[in-house]
């Protein structure tokens, strides 16, 4: 028993000079290895720097949960501390991620864009001061409500960068800054007031739909009326007489003459007789109407010239 304590001790002093002579020479690398004695054969290694002469680690307290990784939570000069944390807790995971805020967000803390990738390709940028650029803009369109006021359109620009305009905005600019003109290749609806300040060009059909379908300074018109020019600068009105015809004939010497033109039976026809000399006297008149036109009956021969004129009723 008294060699067995000689042994044992002689092993100690072994031992002890051997971790000395280890801690004073820095050359060694010094390692902890983390090894699981029920599973299958490997270690985790814990190496000091090259060259380093001492430093500490301390272990976590707790035993660490399912899928938890070993982290160093603190550096105090050559004293480390490590720490069991979930990955969940420092990045964000394909599974989604819980207790974000304010202070935990997907971005960047400096001057540069966070980019989005799919497919190896950029798809959408969004810059250091905050524009964003969108590589194509596609899928279902939405419908706007005319409800909604704080409601706008997207924009984007040459290069790409979107923003939001009001729909005032869009309209006050004539849909677009391009003096071309827009084009657009489908049908397009318009649920208010569609104003055209400069005027508006349509070729190809025109179908109004609707109680009140053309409206001229808001009028809407009555039955049977018809528009009536205002001539230039004037925007045109209704009205329920229009001039069907008018014309200049030229009598020489004749007891009548046939105006051909369109007449109903309800139509007013104005006749004027302009003499070819002073004091020449003028005879009467009187108008018969026909299908294709009337006829002036004169009560004398009359040479000049005679201006007529129908009028719808």
């Amino acid at each position: 028993m008294k060699h067995f304590r000689i042994v044992t001790a002689t092993l100690i002093l072994l031992t002890g000079a051997c971790l000395k002579s280890m801690a004073q020479s820095p050359t060694i690398q010094r390692e902890v290895r983390l090894v699981n004695p029920t599973g299958p054969t490997g270690f985790i290694g814990l190496k000091a720097a090259s060259g380093t002469s001492t430093y500490s680690l301390t272990m976590p307290t707790a035993a660490p949960l399912a899928n938890q990784v070993l982290t160093v939570s603190n550096i105090s000069g050559s004293a480390v501390t490590l720490a069991w944390n979930s990955p969940d807790a420092t990045g964000w995971s394909l599974t989604g991620n819980t207790g974000t805020n304010e202070n935990n967000y997907l971005g960047t803390t400096d001057a540069q864009p966070l980019v989005v990738k799919t497919n190896g390709s950029t798809r959408m940028t969004v810059a250091a001061d905050g524009g964003i650029t969108m590589n194509t803009l596609s899928g279902t369109t939405g419908a706007a409500s005319s409800s909604a006021t704080n409601e706008g359109v997207v924009i984007s620009d040459a290069n790409g960068l979107v923003s939001k305009a009001s729909y005032a905005s869009v309209v006050a600019v004539g849909l677009s800054t391009n003096t071309s003109g827009v084009t657009v290749g489908g049908p397009l609806t318009v649920t208010g007031l569609l104003t055209a300040n400069n005027g508006a060009a349509i070729t190809g059909g025109l179908n109004l739909i609707g109680t009140s379908a053309l409206q001229l300074n808001g009028a809407a018109g009555n039955p049977g009326e018809i528009l009536q020019s205002n001539g230039a600068g004037a925007a045109p009105t209704w009205s329920s007489a229009f001039v069907k015809g008018r014309g200049l004939v030229t009598v020489p010497g004749n007891e009548s003459i046939a105006v051909a033109t369109s007449v109903d039976t309800n139509d007013a026809i104005n006749v004027t007789l302009e003499g070819s000399a002073i004091d020449m006297p003028i005879p009467s008149y009187y108008v018969v109407r026909s299908g294709s036109g009337f006829t002036i009956y004169f009560s004398a021969p009359f040479t000049g010239s005679c201006n007529w004129t129908v009028i719808n009723q």
